[in-house]
C-alpha cells in the first residue's frame, strides 16, 4: 500500500488491466440480506447496520412487553457497548442498549418511518425505548 502511495505521489505509478478471468460479480442485494441477527457480535451488527444505509436499511419492528408493535424505524448508526450482555439478545436493557451475542449494541441514530434520521434521544421524546422492549427485523 505503501509503494501504491509513493508512486502515486510521484507520479510514476502505472494503470494495469485487471485480468477478466479474475473477476467476480457480487450478487445483488436484497432487504433479507439486512435482516438483523441478535445472537451474531455486536460488532458485526454494527458494521452491518452502517453497510446497509441507506438501502436496502436495516429495517425493524419496536415490540413492547405485551406484544404489540409501537414504531417502524430503519437503524442508520450503532456502536458496540463493550460490557458483558444484560438480558437477551434483541432486547432493550435499562440503559437503553441491545442484548448480542458478546456485548451490547447501542443505537446513535434511527428513522422513523415516514420521518427524518434522528438521534436516539430525539425518537425517545415522542416514543417509548424502554427495557424489556425487543426489536425484530422487518423483511
Amino acid at each position: 500500500v505503501e509503494q501504491v502511495l509513493n508512486e502515486l505521489r510521484s507520479g510514476t505509478a502505472l494503470e494495469l488491466e485487471q485480468d477478466p478471468d479474475g473477476a467476480t460479480l457480487a450478487p445483488k442485494i436484497s432487504r433479507a440480506d439486512a435482516a438483523i441477527d441478535w445472537s451474531q457480535p455486536a460488532s458485526v451488527i454494527c458494521r452491518k447496520i452502517r453497510g446497509f444505509y441507506p438501502w436496502p436499511g436495516c429495517r425493524v419492528r419496536l415490540i413492547d412487553e405485551h406484544e404489540s408493535e409501537t414504531a417502524r424505524v430503519t437503524l442508520v448508526r450503532a456502536r458496540v457497548i463493550e460490557r458483558p450482555r444484560d438480558g437477551f439478545a434483541g432486547i432493550i436493557d435499562d440503559l437503553g442498549h441491545i442484548g448480542a451475542a458478546d456485548a451490547m449494541v447501542e443505537i446513535v441514530e434511527l428513522q422513523p418511518e415516514g420521518k427524518r434520521p434522528m438521534s436516539l434521544k430525539e425518537f425517545c421524546n415522542g416514543h417509548r425505548w424502554t427495557a424489556e422492549m425487543r426489536l425484530e427485523s422487518i423483511l
